[in-house]
């Protein structure tokens, strides 16, 4: 394990190239419902054109997220590992 547990960790299994990270079945479920949340939102908005409440639970998603992948960059910066990825500029 790379970080100290929470409702995610960072850690890397045997044989990967790089760290993962793994959520906590809760913390998982509550991302799934608000990404379900979401898409049922833009449905309703195709028949309504208001946009406001979609946009507002899609910033909840993205910081969510933000704040895990951070997580996980500081992590890997504090074990010298090198992200898998290209961080855009």
């Amino acid at each position: 394990m790379l970080t100290p547990q929470h409702n995610y960790a960072v850690l890397r299994m045997p044989d990967r190239k790089f760290p993962g990270v793994v959520f906590q079945g809760d913390s998982l479920s509550v991302l799934v419902q608000d990404v379900c949340e979401l898409r049922d939102r833009l449905r309703r908005i195709a028949r309504e054109q208001d946009l406001t409440a979609a946009q507002e639970e899609a910033d909840l998603i993205a910081r969510h997220l933000l704040e895990i992948q951070t997580a996980y960059e500081d992590a890997l910066a504090t074990h010298d590992i090198r992200l898998p990825y290209v961080k855009p500029a």
